[in-house]
């Protein structure tokens, strides 16, 4: 069932600048020094680069935001994603930047929506909200999630859903989260197989069913980019490129300074 699919293409491999090809990539950990992701600016700024020539024209930045591990204000984050355009813009590097997260579904984040307290999302329009679930999470956990992310006026776009082992050969979940409005986003690399044949399979299945919002490369070391470059050349990821993936639905949004509601700060 696999083995055609997923084989490097010989057919035709997806031009960079392909009408069909990402230019918006949605999640990425190169906020340097924050959370699992790069150490310094400098990392950060030869990611971009690499990021450029592989055709991205935008990078819409994710930093994880977790209980315990994670709870950076969003003014610090801010403060770090204006400091990297100014770099950016310094190293003659024309990439476009925007601050979003990777919420954690924890009793820290639903405080937060509760609370309505300002959220990061993937659009101008505050509508994306990028979320990531327990491998392990419960199915009626997920359910009641979604409910309450779109109760609150969001919609829950579930992070590499490819790796949730609740989801794997559960098509009846899948779309019963799909009809409560969540979207998937699958990871670039998912597509070769980088994290396991089983979340390789399970992205297989996301795409057959034409189920796949967003693709994201989930970058966040130079050691992630040869698999990148190599997923990017698959049948699997030309033929999900051709479906109606939303990421460069983002490329017309406005790369601002952050405003409200997010706080206003001033370039480095």
């Amino acid at each position: 069932m696999f083995s055609t699919f997923f084989q490097p293409s010989n057919v035709t491999k997806l031009a960079v600048n392909s009408s069909n090809a990402l230019k918006v990539d949605v999640h990425s950990h190169i906020l340097p020094n924050f959370d699992d992701g790069v150490d310094n600016f400098n990392q950060s700024i030869q990611l971009v680069v690499e990021f450029q020539k592989m055709g991205f024209k935008k990078l819409v930045l994710t930093p994880h935001i977790m209980q315990g591990y994670y709870e950076r204000s969003l003014e610090e984050l801010a403060t770090q994603t204006e400091e990297l355009r100014f770099l950016l813009k310094r190293s003659g590097v024309p990439m476009l930047l925007d601050l979003a997260a990777e919420y954690y579904l924890d009793e820290y984040f639903f405080d937060l929506l509760e609370a309505k307290k300002p959220l990061l999302t993937l659009d101008k329009g505050n509508r994306y909200l990028l979320v990531e679930a327990s491998f392990v999470a419960k199915s009626g956990f997920l359910l009641e999630a979604v409910e309450r992310i779109t109760d609150a006026g969001y919609i829950p776009v579930l992070s590499h859903p490819e790796s949730c082992s609740f989801l794997k050969d559960n098509l009846e979940l899948i779309r019963e989260l799909r009809m409560k409005e969540m979207l998937f986003q699958v990871n670039i690399n998912s597509l070769i197989g980088y994290y396991s044949k089983q979340a390789q399979q399970t992205a297989e299945l996301l795409i057959n069913q034409r189920l796949v919002s967003f693709m994201g490369t989930d970058c966040r070391s130079f050691s992630q980019l040869t698999y990148l470059r190599k997923a990017m050349i698959t049948n699997a990821y030309d033929n999900v490129c051709r479906q109606n993936l939303l990421n460069n639905t983002l490329l017309s949004d406005m790369s601002l300074p952050v405003k409200p509601p997010y706080p206003q700060v001033a370039a480095s």
